[in-house]
């Protein structure tokens, strides 16, 4: 994906975002709520189409594109919970339940892409901790199941909502807190022992932020800033997406944003692949096939004349690029010229002193008598 296409689509964000601000500020209804929310689930999506080409590494561009995905999906069910189904209280309640599929899952894949960061083998890793994942299902299950055996919340309103958190949720609570705190540990673990820990404040900054805007909205529902009522689903996306996209800027997650506007200005032909051979970048001047990809990672490939192919293995894949050849080239062929100026001189010195032998001898026969 181009800078250009990036920057079109980041446009478009843009104007959707301003068009929900004046609907919110000149609409007679209350629509502040579902403006948060789509603004947010906008966020989502943006970010969702930026990490599919900047993450390199393929278990944590999957991790993160996952976790994007399920905060789309905590916005759409927000959506459905206080405007399409509001006077519905069964499917209301059930929607309610439903807000635990993404929040659970997201504090869980952030645990493991916290410990993908800096590992050789990240798959290794992830299934060595399976038992999150087993738990977070055992979590989902017993709010779903909730309507038998009241563990989650012990009170059912006739409006659908629900009070009396119970065990369940208090389980729900100390997972979320030992996967965010343990992926908290791990980033400022990785932040110490690499040359960026100065800028280690950065995620530090939306995590903790969005902790105190959480225990807010948690103890009084919602945070007001003028008409806007901001609840628990945009604080939690706010801290979640805060934290990542930071440990992307400061270089803790490897991605290829820093030298993207860098290669489209130089005058070279490169191309980055991820392990499975997916082109994840390719400056297309002009482009490389599949087979001379292939033939290079095995070692240099002469394109043509004057062009090499190379390749170099990098985290979470390849890189490829070209090396023009046309000035050593053409140093080496006036080189050459010039060796045969040299040798076919170098005859003519001969031819010409084997000559003056032979007239020396002739002379000396033809002056001495015999």
């Amino acid at each position: 994906m181009s800078s250009k296409t990036v920057n079109i689509r980041y446009g478009i964000f843009m104007l959707v975002t301003m068009i929900v601000a004046v609907l919110t500020r000149c609409s007679t209804h209350d629509f502040s709520h579902d403006s948060v929310n789509i603004i947010m689930m906008l966020v989502c999506i943006v970010w969702f189409n930026t990490i599919r080409y900047r993450i390199i590494i393929p278990e944590l561009r999957r991790l993160l594109s996952a976790m994007s995905v399920m905060l789309t999906l905590l916005f759409i069910i927000t959506i459905g919970r206080y405007t399409i189904f509001k006077e519905l209280p069964l499917i209301s309640r059930y929607l309610n339940y439903l807000y635990q599929i993404p929040v659970l899952s997201c504090t869980m894949l952030s645990f493991y892409s916290a410990l993908c960061i800096g590992k050789a083998e990240p798959l290794t890793v992830i299934h060595k901790h399976k038992w999150m994942a087993l738990l977070c299902i055992m979590l989902v299950t017993g709010y779903l199941t909730n309507d038998l055996h009241r563990m989650a919340y012990r009170t059912i309103l006739p409006s659908g909502g629900l009070s009396g958190h119970f065990v369940v949720c208090f389980l729900s609570w100390a997972y979320q807190a030992v996967t965010i705190g343990v992926s908290f540990i791990m980033i400022l673990r990785c932040s110490r022992i690499s040359k960026i820990r100065k800028y280690a404040w950065l995620p530090v900054f939306f995590l903790i932020t969005g902790l105190f805007m959480l225990i807010l909205t948690t103890a009084y529902g919602h945070i007001t800033i003028g008409r806007l009522n901001i609840n628990f689903q945009p604080v939690f996306a706010y801290m979640i997406i805060g934290f990542w996209e930071s440990c992307i800027i400061i270089g803790l997650v490897p991605s290829n944003s820093r030298y993207l506007l860098l290669i489209d200005h130089l005058p070279i032909n490169m191309q980055i692949t991820d392990r499975q051979g997916n082109v994840r970048f390719d400056s297309a001047k002009p482009g490389i096939t599949d087979e001379q990809r292939q033939d290079a990672i095995s070692g240099s490939v002469m394109l043509d004349g004057y062009r090499v192919l190379r390749s170099r293995i990098i985290p979470g894949g390849y890189a490829f690029w070209t090396e023009d050849r046309s000035k050593i080239q053409k140093l080496n062929d006036d080189l050459r010229k010039r060796t045969d100026d040299l040798r076919y001189k170098n005859e003519l010195l001969s031819r010409e002193n084997r000559i003056k032998e032979d007239t020396a001898r002739y002379e000396v026969r033809r002056t001495i008598p015999i």
